[in-house]
């Protein structure tokens, strides 16, 4: 229980130095401030020990062993008491009587911080909001990693997402207050005429929403090239959409390559692909895109730096047209399969069709990955965006891209659907820091088993994570009818070059000379 003391006639609980004032006069052995009404100028403190209950050391015991404490919290609990603090120095136990929410957050706060109860004192508000840690064991790290542990614990562990942790040195102790509840929305189907028009930036791509209700965008300008990854029924591929037609309808070219499917996921997409730039039938036709795109750079760059700019991000949309440049979305899905080249044969000449066409593929998969590489290091000043999509990213499956130097190059990292620890520490840079955005996500901890049934059952299609360099956030994909997709764009007098796959003239460009 907790009770309401009114603050100080002359006490200004709008002044943060009258306030930490109050506080710290209020904070002793036993007592603790955990919420402040500002309105009604009274503050609320709580008992860390009620019914406190001193008892002195038998003469056997010589120290708080682990067996003599569990004994002693045993004849505690008979008693309907908790162990409260080991007084070593005084040789006494101290017990209290607890109500049950204080009980279970302190255990709660103990199992995480992996330590005993007796080690950890806090109070809390009648209506559990507001939760003050006054003693624990310490914790290591500088003060930022402290502050991390802190309210990483405040937001799964006691409350929410939208928790909040002041530590506050001064007193010794740790604040953790109930902020607004993040909860994301179970399905995001939009108007995607509506949708389409979003307000903002040229260089900002929406596709989802988050648990405040705001857009979650791609943002090209602090990111250049993303990467998207999901297991079937993740709701990958109503991203990819999202994003490529955000992009055509900003003034984007658009490429695309996905050679599983040959590109039947994008087929309604295919007349706004740029001319000679759909790279789909197969790993042929994909590098040739790919090898082509990377062509671009040097031309760009010249026509930009002729014009007086240094990357294309400065242009409008305007002045873009003007000089006959436009961004670009170069769209690659299932990435993995596209780079996967064929072991080599052995036993066939080497002008055997079969050994020609295992020769060729390998070629395919060289030129197509490197350019890959080069492309995610090179083309963000003039312009060219990856896109790059996989199931899993797996490094040694995207050695012919650069692997692991290849996810570096992508700043902005999705994961779509429910993953394994292991999937997440492949597609994100900092799979620590994703944990409590994952349990928003999908309700329940990442699977330790690559193998576990749930893995493969998506309950909520087009949920994920989306990971920069400072943060990471669960987020709801939006969903539309791909036909609505299209009707939209067309709506909006989006041009439509036809999608043609690349021709002699596109497979003869040096790109290697650029």
């Amino acid at each position: 229980m907790t009770q309401e003391l009114p603050l100080p006639s002359d006490a200004d609980p709008t002044d943060s130095a009258d306030r930490a004032a109050i506080y710290r006069h209020l904070t002793r052995p036993g007592q603790v401030p955990v919420h402040m009404n500002i309105g009604a100028r009274t503050v609320e403190i709580a008992n860390t020990m009620p019914g406190r209950t001193v008892i002195p050391w038998g003469p056997a015991v010589t120290r708080p062993t682990p067996q003599v404490v569990a004994e002693v919290t045993e004849l505690l609990r008979q008693r309907g008491l908790a162990l409260g603090a080991v007084d070593e120095g005084g040789r006494q136990w101290i017990g209290f009587r607890p109500n049950p929410t204080h009980q279970a957050l302190r255990a709660k706060v103990a199992r995480t911080l992996r330590c005993a109860e007796y080690e950890v004192q806090l109070g809390c508000s009648d209506d559990g909001q507001h939760v003050v840690v006054t003693d624990h064991p310490p914790i290591t790290g500088d003060t930022d990693r402290q502050r991390g542990v802190w309210l990483d614990l405040a937001r799964r562990v006691i409350g929410h997402e939208g928790w909040t942790v002041v530590v506050d040195s001064g007193r010794g102790v740790i604040e953790m207050h109930a902020g607004e509840r993040v909860e994301l929305p179970t399905s995001m189907r939009v108007d995607p005429s509506k949708w389409l028009s979003h307000a903002g930036s040229q260089w900002s791509l929406p596709f989802g929403i988050d648990g405040r209700g705001r857009t979650v965008t791609w943002d090209l300008t602090r990111a250049p090239h993303a990467l998207i990854a999901g297991l079937t029924g993740s709701g990958k591929t109503i991203t990819l959409y999202a994003i490529a037609t955000a992009a055509l309808a900003k003034g984007f070219d658009l490429a695309i390559c996905e050679v599983s499917k040959t590109g039947a996921d994008f087929d309604e997409l295919r007349p706004f692909v740029g001319d000679g730039l759909w790279g789909c039938d197969s790993k042929h036709a994909a590098s040739t895109v790919i090898q082509h795109v990377y062509s671009l750079k040097d031309q760009r760059m010249t026509t930009l730096r002729q014009a007086g700019y240094k990357k294309l991000a400065d242009l409008d949309r305007s002045q873009q047209e003007e000089l006959g440049i436009r961004p670009m979305l170069l769209l690659i899905d299932e990435a993995a399969a596209l780079l996967a080249a064929p072991p080599p044969l052995k036993g066939l000449p080497k002008d055997h069709p079969v050994a020609i066409a295992n020769s060729q593929e390998q070629l395919d998969v060289a030129l197509g990955g490197d350019a890959i590489r080069r492309i995610s290091a090179e083309l963000r000043a003039v312009g060219v965006h990856l896109l790059f999509a996989t199931q899993t990213f797996e490094a040694a499956l995207m050695a012919p891209a650069g692997g692991g130097v290849l996810r570096a190059n992508l700043p902005f990292r999705v994961l779509m659907g429910r993953a394994s620890t292991t999937q997440i520490g492949q597609a994100l840079m900092r799979p620590q820091a994703a944990e409590t955005a994952y349990v928003l996500a999908h309700g329940q901890a990442a699977a330790d088993d690559d193998s576990a049934p749930d893995l493969y059952s998506q309950p909520s299609p087009g949920r994920g994570l989306v990971e920069t360099d400072s943060s990471t956030a669960a987020f709801q994909g939006v969903y539309a009818p791909e036909s609505s997709w299209i009707e939209a764009l067309s709506q909006m007098g989006v041009p439509e070059p036809g999608g043609a796959a690349p021709t002699e003239e596109t497979e003869g460009v040096d790109w290697d000379a650029a």
